[in-house]
């Protein structure tokens, strides 16, 4: 890579006197330097982005040759998940009144200035219209957490990383009788989330300003016993890892933890690696995007699963088991 940067950059700087009159060989050097100093800052800047890109595509290959569709599976509980969930395409009442609420977001050019306590970047400036694109969560995830809350059916739920309200919406929505309280750092998504929740008319939703390492322990010790957590906020091996072993100590016989992006960083699928083999789960199952660990009892044995919505695999119909 050194050798390519040193090659381009001297291109560079001979195309630029190639036709002209050196005045001094100080001149050359310095251009010379001033260029391989610009090629190597960007390839510097972008090294990450690639690593990351290339570690989620290797990591989506192997899963969808590992992953199995309803036609794979033996256990009556994957079953009805598979049902319910994964294979489930109706359109339930919540997701139009979602749907009008996020293209709304969407032409929203307000500039606001937000802190992302889970990547680390601080005080960006940015538009809500660029935030529900790149950081919220899309229609086809949201619908599925509608329809996986709604198999749940937990008694409260507590999210990890707001950001403008739309999982909590779907959550919300999908049951109405559960409390459900998101915790969310920045103060200006906190504040749009909320006018977000209050225009769905969403009065089960309670939102907590704070970092999670302050507010998560006084939350579970209010709420002993809540049964689903949704967490996405910090992307940090050693905070999902410490996320998870608090929560444990606080749940009962029936709990289900939902982490977002298990593959977004080598960080990430290792905290995910380590947190399928926590002795306190029986039910483990790798969607790529989500990763979900819990405890069920009604499981007579442990299950651990790699699964994938049976369209995505339409020719896998049960011939070949």
């Amino acid at each position: 890579m050194f050798k390519f940067v040193i090659l381009l950059g001297t291109c560079f700087s001979q195309k630029l006197f190639g036709n002209c009159n050196r005045r001094t060989t100080f001149q050359y050097y310095l251009v010379k330097f001033l260029i391989l100093s610009s090629i190597w800052r960007i390839f510097n800047q972008n090294i990450k982005i690639l690593n990351q890109f290339f570690h989620r595509i290797t990591n989506f290959i192997s899963y969808f040759f590992k992953a199995e569709t309803i036609y794979g599976i033996d256990s009556p509980v994957l079953y009805e998940f598979f049902k319910t969930v994964l294979d489930d395409r109706r359109v339930f009442y919540a997701f139009s009144d979602i749907d009008h609420l996020r293209n709304e977001l969407k032409k929203n050019t307000t500039r606001i200035k937000k802190t992302d306590f889970g990547t680390g970047i601080n005080h960006s400036v940015t538009t809500v219209s660029d935030v529900v694109k790149t950081s919220s969560i899309t229609k086809f995830k949201g619908e599925l957490l509608f329809r996986l809350v709604n198999w749940f059916k937990p008694n409260n739920i507590i999210e990890l990383g707001t950001n403008l309200g739309l999982s909590a919406a779907y959550m919300a929505s999908a049951c109405r009788d559960t409390t459900l309280i998101s915790i969310e750092g920045d103060k200006s998504l906190a504040y749009l989330a909320s006018n977000n929740i209050k225009q769905l008319e969403l009065s089960n939703v309670n939102i907590v300003l704070g970092t999670f390492e302050k507010e998560l322990s006084q939350i579970l010790l209010n709420q002993p016993g809540t049964e689903l957590f949704y967490i996405d906020g910090n992307h940090n091996k050693n905070s999902t890892i410490e996320y998870t072993k608090k929560i444990i100590q606080n749940c009962k016989n029936k709990y289900l933890l939902i982490f977002d992006d298990i593959y977004w960083s080598k960080d990430m699928s290792d905290a995910w690696l380590e947190i399928q083999e926590f002795k306190e789960f029986n039910f483990v199952i790798d969607l790529y995007f989500w990763g979900l660990a819990g405890k069920l009892p009604t499981l007579k044995a442990p299950i651990r699963k790699v699964l994938i919505p049976t369209r995505y695999k339409f020719w896998k119909a049960g011939f070949f088991r």
